[in-house]
């Protein structure tokens, strides 16, 4: 195939070379770009998801407190009575 008019093979390849790399480069940006905003994207929500999981972690914590609490309660009462009840054996026998 000739070269149009006016220009030589090499310069039109050149161009064609150049295009190429400044295609290459806008790719390059717009795929860094794009990778950096799906990242921040993702760094949100995975900064909600931590929220939400902390959020459930700490009612859990509070309900498993309360229940222990309510436990040691039932234990201290359970000991009473037992003693109460040494007590009484020792004073009956």
């Amino acid at each position: 195939m000739a070269a149009p008019a006016g220009t030589s093979g090499v310069s039109v390849l050149i161009s064609k070379q150049e295009l190429l790399t400044h295609y290459n480069v806008f790719n390059c940006s717009a795929a860094y770009d794009s990778k950096k905003n799906f990242l921040s994207v993702q760094k949100e929500r995975d900064l909600e998801l931590a929220a939400r999981i902390g959020q459930s972690l700490l009612k859990k914590n509070k309900a498993l407190s309360e229940r222990n609490e309510l436990l040691e309660e039932q234990v201290e009462h359970i000991r009473e009575e037992v003693h109460s009840k040494r007590v009484c054996m020792c004073v009956c026998w």
